[in-house]
């Protein structure tokens, strides 16, 4: 299980530096992908998920990260390369 404590400052960078901290990076015939290193299955827990402040437009960046991650089942890196997650799941209380 890995856990992100939310606050008013949680960015979709640091949920992503806690999957690349449980997770390893491997090269598919699809492409990237994120698969858990020490167990068979990774759950994301993200406490206190209403904190993020949102921006000038009333968004907030986790919200959006968060739904990409659970529609895609993956997310577009900073060189605009998607990176796919497998055997992962999102979670909160």
């Amino acid at each position: 299980m890995a856990v992100v404590h939310c606050s008013a400052q949680t960015l979709a960078s640091h949920v992503i530096h806690k999957l690349s901290s449980v997770c390893q990076m491997s090269q598919t015939q699809t492409g990237r992908v994120y698969c858990p290193k020490d167990a068979a299955r990774v759950v994301l827990y993200l406490k206190d998920i209403n904190l993020p402040k949102p921006d000038k437009y009333e968004t907030a960046e986790l919200v959006a990260f968060l739904q990409q991650l659970v529609t895609y089942q993956g997310f577009y890196d900073k060189n605009l390369d998607f990176v796919g997650l497998q055997n992962t799941t999102s979670s909160r209380p």
